[in-house]
């Protein structure tokens, strides 16, 4: 217990564990889509890719535009994944302070360094899907006000 509070003490795991896992996970929601365009322009495989993805978003921001209630549930949605993503980033540090505690117990090396992949795969997986969830209700709340400022038809 005692090594746990040294680390926890210690500048310098606050800033690889904490600060570092934040930086990146900012920049891979701002690098996201640039990466995206990149690989369209030289790939034919990545357009179609994104070209269908963009379409399921319109698609399902359509649906969803129809009801004022049904934005904002993508809404909650999207902020409950980035909580359990805050949750799950909080695994991932634990399990690197783990890995770092146990240097020389080689057992229980293996099972850290397990969990900590998976929770980092899963951490940028929840991540990417709250960030799907604002741009569709994004979308979905344009189109809601593009609707509701049209005039009514008349017969």
């Amino acid at each position: 217990m005692g090594k746990i509070l040294e680390h926890v003490y210690d500048p310098g795991w606050w800033f690889t564990a904490i600060f570092i896992g934040f930086i990146v996970n900012i920049l891979a929601g701002l690098l996201q889509s640039p990466i995206d365009t990149y690989l369209s322009q030289i790939s034919s495989r990545a357009r179609k890719w994104r070209a269908r993805r963009e379409e399921l978003l319109e698609t399902r921001a359509c649906f969803i535009a129809e009801d004022n209630n049904l934005i904002l549930l993508y809404l909650l949605k999207g902020l409950a994944l980035i909580i359990i993503e805050l949750f799950v980033t909080g695994v991932f540090v634990g399990s690197y302070l783990m890995y770092r505690l146990l240097g020389s117990e080689e057992g229980m090396r293996i099972p850290s360094i397990i969990v900590m992949m998976l929770s980092g795969f899963l951490a940028i997986k929840i991540y990417y899907r709250a960030i799907y969830r604002f741009k569709c209700a994004n979308r979905a709340e344009e189109l809601y006000l593009a609707n509701k400022s049209k005039p009514p038809p008349t017969a």
